[in-house]
């Protein structure tokens, strides 16, 4: 099984379906997952989920439609974490 200790992921539209099982299997390999969408209520239960599971993600509403929610995005993952490894780009428009 692969090791994504301190690696950190993106995953946008993370918040159901593939998305979110893409954060959970993330999340599972030790990576630190940023991930994104607009349902709150279900970004915030699935990171309170798996944060009590141990593992380290963060739910961060967003509208990959909105370039500045982008920008915020990516800075926030600069000042966090410094760096991002690694970028699923689920979310649809």
């Amino acid at each position: 099984m692969m090791d994504l200790s301190n690696k950190v992921c993106v995953v946008t539209g993370g918040t159901a379906g593939i998305g979110q099982g893409c954060v959970a299997k993330l999340a599972s390999l030790g990576a630190k997952v940023i991930f994104t969408g607009r349902n709150i209520d279900a970004g915030k239960d699935i990171e309170a989920t798996l944060t009590s599971q141990g593992h380290t993600v963060e739910f961060i509403q967003q509208d990959v439609a909105d370039e500045e929610q982008w920008q915020q995005l990516i800075q926030h993952c600069q000042t966090q974490y410094n760096k991002i490894d690694a970028l699923v780009n689920n979310a649809g428009i």
